[in-house]
């Protein structure tokens, strides 16, 4: 009995790694040269409008993961062109908490105003696909993740996003970059600088960049009229 229970125990000490890493995403593909560009936080919109003039002016795409505090009514424009320029929009909570300093309902709460808040700037239900935890954590202080990979998948998604490259020097987040690699930045000055040279490196070098969806085969965002509503 003894002997069973403790094969059991490890059973479950062998697969809770695992199961967090396939909550956790870093990377797409390793077989494909397919990248995601991500963004996160868009703070200042005038960078977000810089980036998605680059990927025009390239013709890539990249992954926007705003925070609910920085959607508002006049971005609306600029967000609609996001979508129409085949870029996607993904979810980086209502106010940039730590998953590990807030409660399940907060969790929970964080995550859906940014969806009823989108819709709100849009005007219609785009269904947001990706999310993105702040500072990449989805861990309790004594280093559990149940409680929060359950948070989170009450709000509908069944993973998170998070990345392998982050580098604000071209060359170095060029030289790191590999078949499958997420690339994390924000919507900064330094970044958006790093971007106007890399993106067109990548491309020279033969890597398609297409969305976070695209990349890691999620379902596509489902676009229907009624906005949609949390509270």
């Amino acid at each position: 009995m003894l002997k069973r229970l403790l094969c059991a125990l490890l059973a479950l000490v062998l697969f809770l790694p695992a199961a967090c890493a396939d909550f956790a995403i870093r990377y797409g593909d390793r077989e494909e040269k397919r990248i995601a560009v991500t963004m996160d936080d868009c703070f200042e919109m005038e960078r977000v409008r810089q980036a998605l003039e680059l990927c025009q002016e390239y013709g890539v795409v990249m992954t926007f993961f705003p925070l609910g505090d920085t959607l508002h009514a006049e971005d609306a424009e600029l967000w609609q062109a996001i979508i129409d320029a085949g870029c996607e929009i993904g979810n980086h909570t209502n106010h940039h908490a730590a998953f590990s300093d807030i409660s399940s309902s907060a969790i929970i709460t964080h995550i859906r105003m940014v969806q009823q808040k989108l819709d709100a700037v849009l005007g219609y239900h785009y269904e947001l696909r990706s999310v993105r935890p702040p500072f990449g954590r989805y861990r309790d202080s004594d280093n559990s993740t149940a409680r929060i990979i359950a948070a989170v998948k009450e709000t509908g998604f069944e993973h998170i996003v998070l990345w392998d490259v982050q580098d604000n020097d071209p060359k170095a987040a060029f030289k790191a970059t590999r078949n499958g690699s997420i690339l994390l930045y924000h919507a900064r000055k330094a970044d958006v600088e790093c971007l106007t040279e890399l993106i067109p490196m990548l491309v020279e070098a033969g890597y398609e960049l297409v969305t976070v969806r695209e990349l890691l085969g999620f379902e596509e965002n489902t676009i229907t009229e009624e906005p949609y509503v949390y509270y």
